[in-house]
């Protein structure tokens, strides 16, 4: 155990832990000052918006920051890692582009679809969503590079920039819910701006490096795309069709719940990010890191248990009380959240993209038919045992993929 806490892999997950930590708190910070501000009904709407940038955004990937994480991971040096991001940024603004178009037109049908009223504001944000790629593309390049300090910095920069901005703007007028989304947006593009002028990136030559990009998407990329589109559905399915079923304040209940939750699983993946770099070249994952993260994990899961209505009345305030119920289940599909990092980033860094995509393909079809079928029987509580039997799948298949991989290595290797 000594040696656990001495070494290069400790140290960053300690750091971008804290960050994480950091981020957070920030989170929750930001939570209570918009669901305190806004009316229930305006918190759900804002939650509901979110989601649905978001589950946009996912889309606008297409397996390119997947593989260049990789490339870049594997460069011989930092003047090739900065030429790569380079590469990588004039395709953001290709993508970027595309997002943007592509919300322009939900922001037409969104109301209808759902009984809402953010057609107006999606439209008006289309054109500054465009940085989400680059969101993406930054954090991917920074595992890659394990740039563990620049990653921890730009994990807590937008939000902490987020909360500044609503305190500031609240103390001078009255927060509504447009200005606290566009706040949220243009806090994470004046981050993002900061963060890729300090990454030098290198621009000249780009076409001679898109090959390469291109290649390393189509015979990896793609597939972990293929997977991600399948998880973008569990990501947004669970809010999307909460707010179907059960209107948009319901969607506020749940998204104070898995504030509460998400922190569980966060040492699990600064851990996962912090190694992903060093997995390139092991043949297993370290006894040393599993056991590290499932003490975690049951530590920091039977707190927020113990805890949990202190926290969320002292937070959010008792008109959030309802949400209370689903705070154990959300917790125990945090555990196994975090439970599926190490796996999940050590199947990647070599080069399991099947692996990955099938399962996502089969726990993101779980939760999808779940919540089909489970909030429309069980409301807020039908969710919460959609994510729990989601998540429990993916670390059965987890541990399947693995043993496959490190049998096939040590094949390899003998």
């Amino acid at each position: 155990m000594k040696n656990v806490f001495v070494n290069k892999a400790t140290r960053q997950t300690l750091v971008l832990f804290f960050a994480q930590i950091i981020n957070a708190l920030l989170g929750v910070a930001v939570t209570g000052v918009n669901a305190r501000v806004l009316s229930v009904e305006e918190y759900g709407l804002f939650s509901f918006a979110l989601v649905l940038i978001l589950f946009v955004a996912w889309f606008f990937d297409f397996g390119l920051f997947s593989a260049g994480s990789r490339i870049v991971a594997l460069a011989r040096d930092k003047i090739e890692e900065r030429k790569i991001i380079g590469t990588l940024l004039v395709l953001c603004f290709l993508l970027g582009l595309g997002f943007s178009l592509a919300l322009l037109v939900l922001s037409f049908f969104v109301d209808s679809l759902f009984s809402s009223d953010i057609g107006t504001l999606l439209f008006a944000l289309s054109p500054i969503v465009a940085v989400f790629p680059f969101q993406t593309m930054f954090v991917g390049v920074l595992r890659g590079s394990n740039e563990i300090g620049k990653l921890a910095t730009y994990t807590v920069l937008p939000r902490l920039l987020y909360l500044g901005s609503l305190l500031a703007v609240s103390s001078l007028s009255s927060l509504t819910l447009s200005v606290t989304l566009v706040l949220n947006v243009t806090t994470l593009i004046l981050a993002t701006i900061l963060l890729g002028i300090a990454s030098r990136p290198i621009l000249r030559g780009w076409r001679e490096r898109l090959g390469l990009i291109l290649t390393e998407t189509k015979q990896y990329g793609l597939q972990i795309y293929s997977g991600t589109i399948v998880d973008n559905l569990t990501f947004g399915s669970d809010k999307i069709l909460i707010s179907y079923f059960l209107g948009t304040v319901a969607v506020g209940f749940f998204s104070v719940a898995q504030t509460l939750t998400m922190p569980i699983s966060l040492m699990s993946r600064s851990l996962a990010m912090s190694v992903f770099k060093d997995f390139t070249n092991y043949d297993r994952i370290p006894l040393k890191f599993n056991l590290l993260n499932f003490l975690w994990l049951v530590g920091a899961g039977t707190v927020l248990i113990l805890m949990g209505e202190f926290l969320l009345v002292s937070i959010f305030t008792s008109k959030y009380f309802s949400a209370l119920a689903i705070v154990p289940l959300l917790t125990l599909a945090a555990v196994f959240t975090g439970l599926n990092q190490l796996y999940h980033s050590f199947l990647m860094a070599h080069r399991r993209g099947q692996y990955v995509r099938n399962m996502s393909i089969a726990s993101s079809s779980v939760n999808v038919l779940g919540n089909l079928i489970l909030i429309y029987k069980f409301g807020l509580m039908g969710a919460a045992i959609s994510a729990v039997l989601t998540y429990v799948l993916n670390y059965v298949m987890n541990l399947y993929y693995y043993q496959k991989t490190i049998a096939s290595l040590r094949a390899v290797r003998a």
